[in-house]
């Protein structure tokens, strides 16, 4: 009788820890949805949520450009310093190190790719 109600015990602790987890997400979720309506304004290219970053380095001849960004919701990328590739080389013209700069990015073929891009005068 001990076993079953040990195991009668577990289960009910089981139960009610996946009712908060469920909870938890379902509270995450409408959080996610109304950072994204605050953010309506913002949208450059889409759907696709716009992020700003700051220009570290510029390589006009690889179209590449490494920006140090905020999380990128939609690639699931926490906030870092990294490169991507430019969709258009000519995104890169009048850029310099140390520009604040709002872009949006895809993952495309193993690479991250910035599809829109213009300075932010923050």
């Amino acid at each position: 009788m001990k076993k079953f109600g040990l195991s009668l015990f577990s289960v009910g602790c089981l139960i009610i820890s996946s009712y908060l987890l469920a909870a938890h997400h379902e509270q995450m979720h409408e959080g996610h949805e109304m950072h994204h309506e605050g953010h309506e304004g913002h949208e450059m290219h889409g759907e696709l949520p716009s992020v700003h970053g700051i220009v570290k380095k510029i390589n006009t001849a690889s179209g590449s450009i490494t920006l140090k960004h905020a999380d990128i919701p939609n690639l699931e990328m926490s906030a870092m310093t990294m490169g991507f590739s430019v969709k258009d080389a000519a995104m890169l013209d009048g850029l310099t190190e140390g520009d604040h700069v709002m872009f949006q990015a895809i993952a495309e073929g193993g690479k991250f790719i910035i599809v829109s891009m213009k300075k932010d005068q923050h």
